[in-house]
């Protein structure tokens, strides 16, 4: 037209909840897995699962969900938690990411913590055990100095506080607390270069593959 192209949408409802159930063997071991899998909640493009998972030496059910636009239609929030027999696990995030090769800003900050048993193998049988705990804090921001669909130089910096012990599971009820600090500036260059190919990541499809350079310089203490 003289106004520019004209686009027709048509959108139908489709059904995006998933059912998985998964049995492996071997011997008179079994592994069993269950999962519930919402791929996008309440129409909000919230991924949600809900795993279980039982074999012969831990069982595990799970939660976690991510929403990639949650806040001011460009943050994303996800969190995760993970009950185990032995142990947990809880994760949650904050993203503002670099949507393009063209975005100018990003960031992340995210926080996990854990504690459980390890186990410890000879051949494929255990031997023993010894209990962990560990958290972490990772923080990275990041501006584009060049920014284009040809590639981009990011300048950023990245902190982290992490913590992780492990000791007999005797002293679990004394386990020490080390904490480590690091931080620094960091330069990230790439340079795309696309190529057309077939069945790499997915069957009987074309996908564009990057082979084009790649490098990230860090300083960090």
């Amino acid at each position: 037209t003289d106004s520019g192209i004209v686009v027709t949408v048509r959108t139908a409802d489709a059904w995006t909840t998933t059912f998985g159930v998964g049995v492996a063997t071997s011997g008179s071991q079994s592994v069993i897995d269950l999962s519930l899998q919402e791929s996008n909640l309440l129409g909000t493009r919230t991924v949600a699962l809900l795993p279980n998972r039982n074999d012969t030496d831990r069982s595990s059910i799970a939660a976690g969900f991510d929403t990639p636009r949650a806040i001011a239609d460009r943050i994303g929030v996800g969190a995760s938690i993970v009950e185990r027999s032995d142990g947990r696990s809880i994760t949650a995030s904050l993203r503002l990411p670099f949507l393009s090769l063209s975005s100018r800003r990003g960031a992340s900050l995210v926080a996990a913590a854990s504690e459980g048993r390890v186990l410890q193998f000879r051949g494929s049988t255990v031997v023993d055990s010894i209990w962990r705990e560990s958290a972490l804090l990772r923080a990275d921001a990041a501006y584009a100095v060049v920014a284009s669909p040809r590639g981009y130089v990011r300048v950023g910096v990245l902190g982290q506080l992490l913590r992780d012990d492990m000791v007999a599971m005797v002293d679990r009820d004394d386990i020490p607390q080390t904490r480590t600090a690091t931080a620094g500036p960091y330069v990230t260059i790439r340079a795309p270069r696309y190529i057309r190919a077939y069945n790499v990541e997915r069957i009987g499809r074309v996908e564009d593959i990057d082979i084009g350079a790649f490098a990230t310089f860090a300083v960090l203490a």
